[in-house]
């Protein structure tokens, strides 16, 4: 469960591509395919990991789960479609054998139309004689299902490539020794596959197939003779095929051919156009300029500039061509005049004028530009039909004279694109249509980056704007540069777009019409294609049936194949073919400096198909399987053996070419094989610094991985070590607050005590007291009121020195006599020492206040216990006072103070 918690899209994509975990293989091979698919060229690095390691790519196609399988074949065919030619020669090799035994008999329609889909890709990249031969030995698998699936992928690939690039020799093999086998099988399907393979055949090489089946009659039942007959009389009144696909070369081959043909018409019809209009005189302007020219078009009547533009305009448009001299001051004059004048009719003459000085001038106008580019498109905020026409025309006149000695990135490109940010929506509609207008016309694809770039992002902009005309005009501009640059190139662009704009543009992009020349591929997938057919040795039957039409193409297999024994070559035959083809692979360079007329070093294989009677296109032979140090075998071309037999004419014309180049191929070779050899040296080291820095970087992140997970187990501790000592602390802070609490109350409960039993000895004292002697008559008091005055006499009396240093002061109220039955307690005794005092207490709590248990009140003077001064009595009452009010200071203070501590540790 850890295992599927874990995020795994941190590891690069090849660990996650093999990991353990099939969903986490399944997300990588989406991935991939995404990758892929959204990549801007075949150099993109997301293809670079599989190419340098195709290992990964087996591991890929047999992944052992049937729903990641079926991911990682589509991701396969993203790849080879995406990843041009060099990816399609590095994982052929290795990856087709296990792609069809895994795949084509899986029990998944999905998995098996992929890998179909998949090896047609492998064939699109090169040419199908290779990946028919690696199927071949599956037609005799234990497994019906995987043979009938090969068998209807073989009738695929013809299907859609035709025979012309498979050689004949191929053909004849699968028709004598596999078809008999596959018609009988005992699986009804594999049979069923064996009848569409040879009517599929017969469909595109006619008679020749019909009567090297029919030959074998002993192999086919009646019922198979029956309803071959009958597919075979069908398919005769069909038209004749085509190809469904092209191979990668004939579709250079194509776009080459277009090109060409293009550069004809251009040179057919001229480059401007200009007719007699160019062979007439420059005409000289400056002397037939109105008078006061400046003045008159500065003019604050618009009377006298809309006058003055009308008598210049006649002067401009009757002269073909104009004088190239500086004209700076006029265009300033005619640029203000079209941006700022408030007149209509004035900013349509400065427009008109504008254009008949770039019709004029012709390719002399582009130094005027950077004048008068920006007041048009600034104008062009005018919504008066007249006047934006007037403007356009003069805007497409500037373009049109000064295409050929600027570009769209130098002159135009800047201000088109700052009019895409103006505030009036008309300005945005008409620059945009007139970036159209540009790119419809421009001979030169823009760059990808960053003209392409830039002109992509800012339309992007337009279609988010709130005006429905801006957002097409943008949308229309994304539609040509789709046109210019490819859908593929600009598919990353429109992720964020919505579908319905993303269905506008492709209108736009179906309906433009542009004449740019569509850019070439890169040079080395151009060669290696090119090097293939011009290095083949090929018969002649099989050169005649690559430049005859569709009837001379089967009536050459049908002479070739007429004596039976010379058409079906032995496997000693074949093997000595493919060792010929094999010696003949690295051979085009001989091609090449045989032909001295040829002065381009890209078109070497040219003169090739030029000597040798046969087409651009020659056929293909049987390519071997063997790996490259294997085949250079063959010391030369002119020693390998022939499959077919061949006139004595063309031998000998082989004989003569080879020959003939041989001498310029020895010094060219050698200088060819050490700069090779450098450039391989170069790329291993290169290929071991790659995989070396792949390997630390691979380390670095595992170290990485490996202190993430560290330090955030620290923190976590860390994390708990401080909410520990939080709680700790509040803890403390609870315990030490309860402590005071107990404390106060303790003391309050003591002053409690010691209230309640001075209390009680006092009102024992004036109980047992005697009555007073009838000398002395006091007056009466009340209980409370004398227990309110013994509290302070008590206290006088214990904070006095000593009491028995003063026997004869008493109270007058009181007699001597009775002094020790008031003030002494029970065991006093009035002959006892001032220790007796002492002695008597030790047995009795003292308090603070100067009283103890013993209830017993002494006068400091002798006297009663209510005889104290009425001062003492009224401090010690403020005395209680503020030891209240300090109690309750305290306790509010514990309180803030508990509060406070409660707070810092949540």
């Amino acid at each position: 469960m850890a295992d599927q918690d874990e995020d795994y899209t941190s590891l690069p994509i090849t660990e996650r591509a093999t990991h353990k975990l099939w969903k986490v293989r399944l997300a990588a091979y989406e991935d991939m395919k995404s990758q892929f698919s959204r990549s801007a060229s075949e150099s993109d690095p997301c293809f670079r990991p599989f190419l340098d390691n195709p290992q990964i790519y087996k591991k890929i196609v047999t992944d052992s789960n049937v729903v990641a399988q079926e991911a990682g074949i589509a991701s396969l065919a993203a790849f080879l479609e995406f990843g041009g030619v060099d990816a399609g020669n590095r994982l052929r090799s290795q990856i087709v054998g296990p792609l069809v035994e895994k795949s084509l008999g899986s029990s998944r329609q999905g998995t098996r139309q992929k890998a179909v889909d998949a090896l047609l890709f492998f064939v699109e990249l090169d040419i199908p004689d290779p990946v028919i031969e690696d199927i071949l030995p599956f037609l005799g698998h234990r497994i019906p299902k995987l043979v009938a699936g090969s068998v209807t992928t073989i009738t695929e690939i013809i299907a859609n490539f035709g025979t012309k690039k498979i050689a004949p020799a191929l053909i004849v093999k699968i028709l004598k020794t596999n078809v008999p086998k596959l018609f009988a099988h005992a699986d009804k399907n594999v049979r069923a596959g064996a009848q569409q393979l040879v009517v599929e055949l017969f469909r595109w090489m006619g008679d020749p197939v019909r009567e090297l089946v029919m030959v074998q009659q002993d192999f086919l039942k009646p019922v198979q003779q029956k309803e071959l007959e009958s597919e075979f009389a069908r398919v005769s009144a069909e038209p004749a095929p085509e190809q469904k696909r092209l191979l990668r070369s004939q579709q250079l081959e194509l776009d080459q051919e277009n090109a060409d043909s293009d550069e004809d018409e251009e040179e057919a019809f001229g480059g401007t156009g200009g007719g007699l209009l160019d062979a007439g005189e420059p005409v000289e302007i400056l002397s037939k300029i109105p008078d006061q020219f400046s003045a008159r078009l500065s003019s604050t009547k618009w009377k006298d500039r809309k006058e003055v533009l009308e008598e210049l305009l006649p002067v401009l448009t009757g002269a073909p061509r104009i004088r190239p001299d500086d004209y700076t001051e006029i265009m300033r004059l005619f640029a203000k005049s079209v941006v700022k004048d408030a007149n209509i009719q004035v900013v349509m003459l400065a427009a008109n004028c504008i254009e008949s000085f770039a019709k004029g001038l012709r390719g002399d106008f582009t130094r005027y530009l950077p004048i008068v580019l920006s007041p048009l498109l600034e104008r062009l905020k005018e919504k008066k039909a007249a006047v934006a026409e007037a403007l356009r025309a003069a805007l497409h006149m500037v373009y049109k004279v000064t295409a050929s000695t600027t570009t769209l990135e130098d002159s135009f490109l800047d201000p088109i694109l700052e009019a895409f940010k103006h505030k009036t929506p008309q300005v945005k509609i008409e620059s945009a249509a007139f970036l159209v207008f540009i790119l419809k016309l421009i001979k030169t694809t823009p760059k990808a980056v960053p003209e392409g770039k830039a002109i992509i992002n800012a339309s992007l902009k337009l279609l988010g704007d709130t005006q429905e005309l801006v957002r097409i005009g943008g949308m229309e501009v994304l539609g040509v540069m789709m046109k210019l640059l490819g859908e593929r190139t600009m598919g990353p662009y429109l992720d964020s777009v919505d579908d319905i704009k993303k269905g506008k543009i492709q209108e736009f992009y179906k309906t433009a019409e542009v004449k740019a020349k569509p850019p070439k591929a890169n040079a080395p997938a151009g060669s290696a294609i090119k090097k293939k057919p011009a290095a083949a040795p090929e018969s002649g039957l099989a050169r005649k049936s690559s430049t005859a039409s569709k009837s001379g193409e089967k009536t050459g297999l049908k002479k070739m194949l007429s004596p039976l024994k010379q058409a079906l070559q032995s496997k000693q035959s074949l093997a000595k073919r493919s060792s010929f083809g094999t010696s003949a692979s690295p051979e085009p360079p001989v091609a090449a400096a045989a032909s001295p007329t040829s002065q381009k070093p890209v078109l070497r294989p040219r003169p090739t198909s030029m000597l040798l009677p046969s087409s651009s296109t020659p056929e293909q032979p049987v390519q071997p399987r063997q790996p490259i140090p294997f085949q250079q075998t063959s010391s030369s071309p002119s020693q390998s053996p022939q499959p077919f037999q061949q006139p004595q004419s063309q031998q000998l014309q082989q004989q003569q070419f080879s020959y003939q180049a041989q001498p310029p191929v020895n010094t060219s070779s050698a200088e060819d094989q050490a700069l090779i050899a450098q450039l391989r040296s170069e790329n291993e080291a290169l290929k071991a610094e790659l995989q070396s820095t792949s390997s630390s970087r691979t380390k670095l992140l595992e170290d990485l991985h490996a202190i993430q997970n560290k330090v955030t187990g620290l923190l976590e501790a860390h994390t708990r070590d401080v909410l520990q000592i939080k709680s700790k602390e509040t803890q403390l802070v609870r315990a030490q607050s309860d402590l005071e609490v107990v404390k106060l109350q303790l003391e309050l409960e003591v002053e409690k005590r010691k209230n309640l039993m001075f209390t009680n000895s006092s009102s024992q004292s004036s109980i047992q007291s005697p009555p007073l002697p009838p000398v002395v008559v006091p007056r009466p008091q009340p209980p409370q009121q004398q227990q309110q005055q013994a509290i302070p006499q008590q206290q006088h009396y214990f904070n006095d020195d000593s009491v028995l240093d003063h026997p004869g002061h008493h109270s007058p109220l009181v007699s001597e006599s009775e002094l020790p039955k008031r003030a002494r307690p029970m065991s006093y005794h009035p002959d006892s020492s001032p220790m007796g005092l002492g002695a008597l207490g030790s047995g009795i709590p003292s308090f603070p206040g100067g009283f103890t248990g013993s209830g017993s009140s002494l006068d400091h003077n002798g006297g009663s216990p209510g005889s104290g001064s009425p001062n003492s009595r009224g401090s010690n009452w403020k005395r209680a006072a503020e030891v209240t009010v300090q109690l309750k200071a305290r306790i509010e203070a514990m309180k803030a103070r508990q509060n406070k501590a409660l707070g810092e540790a949540i």
